[in-house]
């Protein structure tokens, strides 16, 4: 049959009453009969009166009288027939996508129901898929439970069958194995118990350090005016994070450390359990503090920027003009630590297998006049100069893009997420579930924007400094001219 989407639209124009879930699927199952009916005919619409019957009222007259009439020629409808069709019709599943499908490729129905339905069917959509997502998870856990409730019987069957053939010489082969499995479970626990007899000489150190840097946030981390008071004050601020930033990483070491300990005893397993718990709380407790020794170096820096009256310029030549960012130290960047690695962990093997370019990521900018430039400015935390790209595009529109990937720390802390509260799932559902975990949170972004015709281009400025990307789009001076700053609104 020919577009069908066409001839639907059409049938809708033709009809003058008002449409409903009932009468919507009415018209999908005439569309149905008639596709089975014409296949490669051409399909006529028949008139208003035979469409408003057959939708408001379907029965064997209407519905055979539509059907007919979608013909050029007489052609004999088995009555009957047709109506059992169209009472016993049900439309698949994939039936139904599939139409969906064509009716949002086409042009002419997007222009006619407007952005608005478009962005509410495809919320729709999308917790239709997130719903899909959730359940074949939970049958994937059921079959998971099935398989190991058969591996099991079968296991025991096997058992019971080599105790009846082998008798007292497996008997002796299992107290051999089970003894063996014993000693190795000795030295795990020998193991164990001097690696937390290390550990705790090691916290005492670490203990000082995380004190002292408790006392400093306690005293003075959420007080700007008391860097204010120093040299650089900034920096000052700065390397006091640093202090609560290597706390915290070796810290996440021992967690690490802590997972590869298994078939404890139980007085060991305790211990085990207590640590975590005390090392969590105090990850927890220091990861508060740095972000608000953060906020507080990022209000530093806003003042400096604010003294600053003009910004080293970045110079464009051409058409498709491109920012020099300026240069970052690496030694400064406290998520920028060499770590060697001798051979690929666990969760380097899973973040390996997500593609982040699919992955989009939303980044809102803000924007705000300061009279002699506009600025516009996000927080983007955890990227590289490099990740991000600001340029001119040949319309004269400004392009900013990038794409931000979760930093090795990050990464850490997702893995154990999963693996404390999803035990025993398999490499690829743990695939699955992270990647629709950073959905949102991390992956590609990108955002044109028009720029005013008072701004000097050639002088526009780009800085990404301590996770805030800042563009500052000067502003041609006229001197005569008395600058009202609620004239410009991005």
């Amino acid at each position: 049959m020919e577009d069908r989407v066409r001839i639907i639209e059409e049938i809708i124009r033709e009809y003058e009453g008002e449409f409903d879930e009932k009468k919507a699927e009415n018209l999908m199952k005439l569309v149905s009969i008639m596709e089975e009916v014409h296949q490669k005919d051409k399909v006529v619409i028949p008139q208003k009166k035979v469409v408003y019957e057959v939708i408001e009222s379907p029965n064997k007259e209407t519905v055979s009288n539509f059907v007919a009439a979608t013909f050029d020629e007489p052609f004999g409808i088995d009555i009957e027939k047709t109506m059992e069709e169209f009472e016993k019709k049900k439309r698949s599943i994939e039936e139904r996508m599939k139409m969906i499908g064509e009716m949002m490729r086409h042009q002419g129905v997007k222009e006619k129901i407007g952005q608005e339905v478009i962005e509410q069917i495809e919320t729709t959509i999308q917790n239709i898929e997130n719903k899909l997502i959730e359940h074949l998870y939970k049958g994937i856990q059921k079959d998971r439970v099935k398989q190991e409730e058969k591996k099991e019987e079968e296991k025991k069957e096997e058992e019971k069958k080599e105790e009846e053939t082998v008798g007292v010489s497996i008997s002796q082969e299992n107290d051999n194995k089970k003894s063996c499995k014993q000693e190795e479970e000795r030295e795990i626990d020998k193991k164990f118990e001097k690696r937390i007899k290390e550990i705790k000489e090691e916290q005492e150190k670490r203990r000082e350090t995380y004190l002292e840097f408790k006392r400093k946030y306690e005293e003075h981390g959420k007080n700007k005016d008391y860097y204010l008071q120093m040299r650089n004050p900034s920096t000052e601020c700065e390397n006091e994070i640093k202090i609560g930033v290597g706390v915290n990483q070796k810290n996440n070491a021992i967690m690490d450390e802590m997972d590869t300990y298994e078939g404890l005893n139980e007085e060991n397993k305790k211990v085990k359990k207590e640590m975590i718990i005390e090392i969590e709380k105090e990850i927890e407790e220091i990861e508060g503090m740095v972000n608000d020794m953060k906020n507080t170096k990022m209000e530093l820096d806003q003042i400096k920027e604010e003294k600053k009256e003009v910004n080293k310029t970045v110079k464009i030549k051409g058409n498709n003009q491109r920012y020099v960012r300026p240069t970052h130290k690496v030694e400064d960047d406290e998520d920028n630590i060499k770590i060697e690695v001798n051979k690929k962990t666990e969760t380097d093997k899973i973040f390996e297998q997500i593609n982040w370019m699919k992955m989009e990521m939303e980044v809102k900018f803000e924007a705000i006049d300061r009279g002699r430039y506009y600025v516009m400015y996000t927080r983007i935390k955890g990227m590289r100069d490099e990740d991000i790209d600001v340029h001119i595009t040949k319309n004269g529109n400004l392009s900013i893009s990038g794409m931000k990937i979760p930093s090795k720390e990050e990464k850490e802390m997702i893995m154990r997420m999963v693996n404390q509260q999803l035990k025993g799932i398999s490499e690829e559902e743990k695939v699955q579930i992270i990647y629709h975990y950073c959905q949102g949170k991390y992956g590609r972004f990108k955002g044109i924007y028009g720029i005013p015709e008072n701004v000097d281009i050639k002088n526009i400025i780009v800085n990404y400094t301590e996770g805030v990307l800042q563009i500052n789009l000067p502003k041609y001076i006229d001197y005569k001219e008395v600058y009202d700053p609620f004239d410009f609104v991005w």
